[in-house]
C-alpha cells in the first residue's frame, strides 16, 4: 500500500483546493481553515509547492495563492515528485542484498526487484495519467 508523506497529503489536498476555485487565489489562512490544519504547517507545503512552480504565491493585502497551470495539465505525480521522490529509497520496498553463495537467494532477490520495479513503473503511470481536473470530476 502506498504511504504518503503528511506534506504530500497536505499539498495534493491544497492543489484540489486550488484547482477548485478556478484561478482565485486563497490566502494560506483560508486554505488552513479548509484543509483543518494550522497555517503554519501549510505554509511550508506552499513554499515547496512555488519552489516548483506549481502554485504561485503573492504577498500582503489581497495576496494569496493559485495555480500555475489548468487543472488539467497538473497531474497527481507532478506534486506527489515535490516530496515523495528522495524518500522512495528509505520507504520503498527494499530487497536486501546479501553475500550469500546460494544462486537460489540471488535468483529470488532479482525477481523479487523486476517484480517491485514493474508495480513501481504501474504505480508512476498512474499518477502521471491522474490530473487535478480528473480528481475534481470523481
Amino acid at each position: 500500500m502506498l504511504k504518503f508523506s503528511k506534506a504530500t497529503t497536505i499539498a495534493l489536498n491544497a492543489m484540489l483546493q486550488l484547482a477548485r476555485v478556478d484561478g482565485t487565489s486563497l490566502s494560506t489562512s483560508e486554505l488552513a481553515t479548509r484543509l483543518e490544519i494550522t497555517p503554519h504547517h501549510l505554509a511550508k507545503v506552499l513554499q515547496q509547492l512555488a519552489r516548483h512552480n506549481l502554485i504561485e504565491s503573492t504577498r500582503g493585502p489581497g495576496g494569496g495563492h493559485r495555480l500555475m497551470g489548468q487543472p488539467k495539465n497538473i497531474t497527481l505525480m507532478d506534486i506527489i515528485a515535490v516530496f515523495e521522490m528522495g524518500r522512495q529509497e528509505h520507504n520503498g520496498a527494499e530487497i536486501q542484498k546479501t553475500s550469500a553463495s546460494h544462486s537460489k537467494q540471488e535468483t529470488s532477490a532479482s525477481a523479487l526487484h523486476r517484480v517491485f520495479d514493474e508495480i513501481d513503473e504501474q504505480v508512476c503511470f498512474t499518477l502521471k495519467s491522474i490530473s487535478l481536473k480528473t480528481l475534481m470530476a470523481m
